[in-house]
């Protein structure tokens, strides 16, 4: 995404060359071609304190003109305004700087919770990181007014990356992780149950923070997955009986304990869960295990493990900001560990059926058809990010752009499914454009979580859609399929759902219509419930 950042310093080598910048404390001309607006002035190097309060107080008002000008549908990316480097002052002069920067910061922090088009990035979680004295180098900022150290600049970067992942509500699913060494200090095998480290002393202790951070990682919908070299049943056991165990067979979505290699099982445990080894992190202290599964499996992430047992909790937070935190997490995030689990109940029961309507229907589904408001604009957005592998078109929004086909009246419809083993939440996703005038609608987008597939959910729906079309009177609807990598499962989608192919290219784009010229049939245990 390209983005015009306002700065009052040169900042030009911390972002991608297709950024645009505003000239030094300039804030006026904004071009119309992006994507974004970024805030990145920083505290003013003055020695006059009240120079420096003066200038600060004046940002506000230089964001409001900013907010006032730009399209509502035009995200602005609030970077924190922080000292770098203070003025000459006394310690009422140093307070009242900080006072009003933090006031500052404030401020626009309450109006990112009003107005969803602002975005609040706290850069003081990367500046934390280092010394005040790594952070200005004093010869580049004589030499080219760089306040922040051009050195910085490749870490920079990574972390911005992070940042706008988290925006776009884009991140890792899965965190696979080892026991022994990993989980706790020992080899279960070994020390025993009641051997291994994980309790309040040290190396203990460390492990123990490591695994209460985990905790509060699936929390927030990350979903955690055991790869082990152990005897399953000295695991179970384990689990059953060690307390300071924190992390057990009932947080855990998936696991593989056993002798083979990991790489087999990671790919067993993807294939369980329904997701691409691209969206797994695997942690291991053993850098043979690693090296293994970086080389078979290089879709997966695949972090250095640190040296220390107290490097742990630090680890962890810094695997956790650069590849699973984003900017809200929604009731499905939540829930996320549930949903699994539930999944994994769901399919033993189907085992028990030999046809598949008897286990449809007494599965006792219930699906919540809602049109999207400002409630569900986060999950929508973030559906469209994450989901890859049932997506038919894999359009990319965030939510300025679902919010303005909500607004130019297009069908936006979210599906919530709930049945006898548990809620998946909000998990299926029809974008459907629609010309009213013609009488003819085109679905600009249909996805769905992989975790709800085996019960012609997807389907269904469909029919759904297409009958609340011809009820509105539209009576012609055309659709695409925009072949990627990851959504080959979906290329007949369309044809098996009465839809007739319009054009078809050598690398498979599709495109279809359909004459919606009566309602369509939908089994009875598919109960649709309108919200």
């Amino acid at each position: 995404m390209k983005y015009f950042i306002f700065r009052n310093y040169t900042c030009e080598n911390f972002f991608p060359k297709y950024y645009q910048f505003s000239g030094y404390n300039e804030f006026y001309d904004t071009p119309t071609d992006i994507d974004g607006l970024v805030w990145f002035y920083q505290c003013p190097i003055k020695n006059s304190q009240n120079s420096v309060l003066a200038e600060v107080r004046e940002y506000e008002q230089r964001i409001s003109t900013i907010l006032e000008q730009k399209d509502k549908n035009i995200p602005f990316i609030y970077c924190t305004t922080e000292i770098i480097s203070l003025p000459i002052a006394d310690g009422v002069g140093i307070y009242e700087i900080r006072r009003e920067l933090e006031k500052l910061n404030q401020r626009i922090y309450e109006l990112s919770l009003i107005d969803k088009s602002i975005k609040f990035i706290d850069l003081s979680i990367f500046l934390n990181n280092y010394a005040k004295q790594d952070i200005i180098d004093w010869k580049y900022f004589y030499y080219s007014q760089s306040i922040i150290n051009p050195k910085l600049s490749k870490v920079f970067q990574v972390w911005w990356q992070s940042r706008q992942n988290a925006l776009l509500l884009k991140r890792k699913k899965c965190l696979v992780v080892d026991l022994d060494n990993t989980l706790w200090h020992g080899v279960l095998g070994e020390d025993g149950i009641h051997g291994i480290q994980c309790g309040k002393d040290y190396p203990g202790a460390c492990f123990h923070d490591f695994q209460l951070a985990i905790l509060e990682a699936t929390k927030n919908g990350i979903i955690v997955a055991i790869c082990s070299k152990n005897n399953e049943a000295d695991v179970l056991e384990l689990w059953k009986k060690n307390t300071d165990v924190i992390i057990k067979d009932a947080l855990v979505s998936a696991y593989r304990i056993n002798w083979n290699s990991k790489a087999s099982n990671i790919q067993e445990i993807a294939e369980e869960l329904n997701i691409g080894l691209d969206s797994m992190v695997f942690i291991d202290d053993n850098p043979i295990e690693r090296e293994q599964v970086h080389t078979l499996l290089p879709e997966v992430i695949v972090p250095e493990f640190p040296e220390k047992p107290s490097q742990l909790l630090n680890f962890f937070n810094k695997i956790y900001q650069e590849y699973f935190e984003i900017y809200q997490i929604t009731d499905e995030d939540i829930n996320k560990t549930a949903q699994y689990q539930a999944n994994n109940e769901r399919n033993t029961h189907k085992r028990t059926f030999s046809n598949i309507d008897d286990y449809l229907a007494n599965l006792e589904m219930a699906l919540y058809v809602k049109q999207a408001d400002a409630q569900t604009v986060p999950r929508i957005a973030q559906m469209t990010q994450k989901t890859n592998q049932f997506n038919l078109t894999t359009p990319r929004y965030d939510e300025q752009v679902i919010s303005k086909f909500v607004d130019d009246g297009h069908l936006v419809v979210t599906l919530g499914v709930k049945d006898k083993f548990g809620d998946n939440g909000v998990t299926v996703l029809s974008i459907i454009k629609i010309d009213t005038a013609k009488k003819i609608a085109n679905i600009d987008a249909f996805l769905l979580s992989c975790r709800i597939l085996g019960r012609g959910i997807e389907s269904a729906f469909l029919k759904y859609l297409e009958n609340k079309l011809f009820i509105l009177g539209i009576f012609s609807l055309t659709a695409r399929y925009i072949p990627t990598a990851k959504n080959k499962q979906t290329s007949d989608f369309y044809e098996k759902n009465g839809f007739i192919i319009v054009s078809e290219t050598i690398d498979g784009y599709k495109e279809y219509s359909k004459e919606l010229n009566q309602l369509q049939p939908i089994k009875s245990y598919y109960q649709f419930i309108t919200q």
